[in-house]
């Protein structure tokens, strides 16, 4: 009997505070914990009613009852935690909170506190669960403001970038926020889409945000814009054939040739400028004179003006109207919708902020129109046009990004297959290194990969895992850890759109870095008499002497022959310092020759494997920075060498592009010649002249880097 009485108290303490009576409510509840003392739902209302008439602290004991006798109910953890937390004693509230989640894993009330709680502090793992807990409410559509752009920077932290970007354009577009917008131009940098982030730069702008650092990124973005839209632009546009022009779309009031502002809300212009439609595809057999390439019949020309009468559509048709780029990209494939404008400014709406009934009706046709582009670039391995589409402005829902890509994963799929073979027969035959290069170069298959987004990492996976099959069958085969490695490299753009794949490279190059170790050593130690010389990668030392490879700014060797009776030869290898004393090795041999070439050529071997390549990327900063640098008499820019054409009277300096600079050894010089221009030469002897080398070898560059 007193359980039942019991429950009925209880149910009245909950009903009289509904009616605001609390302190009738206390008393209630009060008589039913009397009756039951083991009733959870009594001790439940008498803290509810407690803590709504005396405060929090005021509930605590029968908060902790209640959690005592019902730990499986997470509003009860929860509570005692939110009573916790009101008297600053955060560590009881978040252990409550952490029980509230035992009984209930989803309770999202629970979650966001647990997250609240662990904010900011940075112990082992922490900031991995805090990210786990916003993500999971996050998927249930329930995190504030606040909260979500937490979520956002949480995952940029991780380095899950795509993600963080998908959840910064919810949270632009639902709240705005300057810094949100600056923070996704970073995410869309960071996953290769400059159009995007120069577009979201300027949103953060428009919204009031002002940084030095806003400037700098929106300046290199607009750098690498503006020499992307150089080499897209002579391409001719539109890009694709005339042939393949309105295969998606055709804008309402482009075909009507009107202005949407002319017609909108009258009827009478509206359909006049249909029936000059009409006149004009029966007198022209289906040609229209406004839109060159097009024919059309009346059917066909009807059924897209009847989109008009659909109010959703009239609104998107005009919008693309009103974009130019947009509009001659969906009808006829131009590249200038993915293009910086020529002043470097941006007009353009981010598609996220778009109105779903506005990408429900474009993004489809926008989709189809991208498919073919990309397919078509492809194929023709012009990877300046697929830099350029991947750079964003792709006008779609993201249910509709896999039309974009589709056509091309195929192609992608294709061209991938030798390598694919390849790492499938590697235990039956051998497989080259050089094949296994040729392989993935196949259609720039390697340079397209690099290009291509997250969308495609089931061939980034792919690719990728191949390339670690191979590069451990070559090791095992050849015991080459450098060859290995080589092959291993090649998948780095893989690597990059996948953190798995990432995590696995990494393992298997540090495998293979202590094969390397273990293989060979091509440092060089060398005794003479009056003093010892090493080269290693930390650098250069003989006797006193002690160079970093950072401090060393220049190289020259050679061997020359200073005596032809006796044979006497002088060997030499140089190092420039950046400040102070040079380094240079030198001595002559007359006896024992062949041995002493040896050590000198040990003496190159280590240079060129632990200090050329510094000095080389020190010799191209020095270019960026300065403009110019000085090689024996020689002027170098950053585009290229000036020479001198010897006349019969005068002499002409002539400053040759890299392309036309042909570079080759002879007789122990470099013979430097502009290939159309025979009268310009220069001969810098290889072993008095700093850097000779280096000017040979960027001179011999298969592939410069974009300036």
């Amino acid at each position: 009997m007193s359980e039942a009485e019991a429950k009925q108290f209880a149910e009245r303490a909950q009903n009289l505070r509904g009616e605001g009576r609390l302190e009738e409510a206390i008393l209630a509840a009060r008589r039913a914990t009397a009756l039951d003392a083991d009733n959870a739902n009594a001790w439940w209302q008498l803290a509810l009613a407690q803590g709504a008439k005396d405060g929090a602290e005021a509930a605590l004991p029968a908060l902790q009852k209640v959690t005592e006798l019902a730990p499986a109910f997470p509003g009860g953890w929860n509570e005692l935690g939110r009573t916790h937390l009101r008297a600053n004693r955060n560590d009881e509230a978040l252990e409550a909170y952490e029980q509230a989640l035992e009984a209930d894993s989803s309770h999202i009330s629970s979650m966001l506190m647990v997250a609240y709680l662990l904010k900011g502090r940075k112990e082992e793992g922490v900031p991995a669960r805090r990210l786990a807990l916003l993500r999971e409410v996050y998927e249930k559509d329930q995190l504030n403001e606040e909260d979500m752009f937490d979520l956002a920077y949480l995952l940029g932290e991780a380095n899950e970038t795509a993600e963080a970007v998908r959840v910064y354009e919810t949270y632009t577009r639902k709240h705005e926020g300057k810094a949100a917008f600056y923070n996704l131009a970073l995410g869309y940098e960071a996953l290769d889409r400059d159009a995007d982030a120069l577009d979201a730069l300027e949103a953060a702008r428009r919204t009031g945000y002002e940084s030095e650092k806003l400037t700098t990124v929106r300046s290199n973005a607009q750098q690498r814009l503006f020499a992307l839209r150089e080499q897209v632009l002579r391409r001719p546009q539109p890009y694709l054939p005339q042939s393949e022009w309105f295969s998606h779309y055709i804008n309402p009031f482009t075909l009507l040739d009107v202005e949407p502002e002319d017609v909108e809300d009258n009827p009478r212009a509206l359909q006049k400028a249909k029936q000059a439609l009409m006149r004009e595809i029966e007198l022209e057999e289906g040609k229209v004179d406004w839109l060159p390439g097009l024919v059309i019949d009346k059917s066909t020309a009807l059924a897209k003006l009847t989109e008009l009468d659909i109010v959703d559509a009239w609104n998107a048709h005009q919008l693309v109207s009103h974009n130019r780029a947009l509009n001659d990209f969906l009808m006829r494939g131009d590249l200038r919708h993915f293009l910086i404008n020529e002043d470097g400014s941006t007009d353009c709406t981010l598609p996220h902020l778009l109105d779903a009934e506005t990408l429900e009706h474009i993004g489809p046709k926008f989709a189809a129109q991208f498919a073919d582009v990309l397919s078509r670039a492809v194929e023709q391995a012009d990877l300046v046009v697929v830099e350029c589409l991947m750079d964003g402005r792709r006008w779609v829902t993201p249910a509709q990004l896999d039309t974009c890509f589709e056509s091309t994963k195929r192609l992608v799929t294709r061209l991938s297959e030798p390598l694919i073979k390849a790492a499938e027969v590697k235990d039956k035959c051998s497989v080259s290194r050089s094949e296994i290069e040729k392989a993935f170069n196949q259609g720039n298959l390697g340079s397209l990969l690099t290009l291509l987004p997250i969308e495609f990492y089931e061939a980034h996976s792919a690719v990728g895992s191949a390339l670690r099959d191979l590069s451990v069958s070559y090791y095992n085969r050849e015991h080459d850890a450098e060859g290995a490695k080589a092959i291993l490299a090649l998948g780095r753009a893989c690597a990059k759109k996948s953190p798995a794949l990432a995590h696995q490279m990494q393992a298997d190059e540090k495998t293979l870095d202590g094969f390397i170790a273990e293989e060979k050593s091509k440092e060089a130690h060398l005794s003479f008499k009056d003093r010892n010389v090493s080269i290693t990668k930390n650098g250069v030392v003989y006797g006193k002497q002690r160079l970093a490879p950072a401090d060393i700014v220049g190289l020259r060797w050679g061997l020359v022959q200073t005596s032809a009776q006796p044979p006497i030869h002088r060997l030499t290898v140089a190092f420039k310092a950046r400040q102070g004393e040079d380094i240079v090795v030198s001595w002559s041999a007359a006896a024992n020759f062949e041995e002493q070439k040896k050590y000198w050529g040990e003496l190159v071997e280590a240079t060129t494997s632990f200090i050329l390549g510094g000095v080389a990327e020190n010799f191209e900063a020095e270019l960026q920075r300065n403009q110019s640098a000085r090689v024996g008499p020689l002027l170098v820019f950053e585009d290229g060498v000036e020479l001198t054409a010897r006349g019969w009277f005068t002499d002409k300096k002539i400053r040759v592009p890299w392309a036309r600079l042909s570079s080759t050894m002879v007789n122990g010089s470099i013979v430097l010649r502009d290939a159309q221009n025979s009268k310009a030469t220069a001969d810098l002897p290889i072993e008095s002249t700093y850097n000779a080398i280096i000017l040979h070898l960027l001179a011999n560059r298969k592939e410069r880097p974009r300036s």
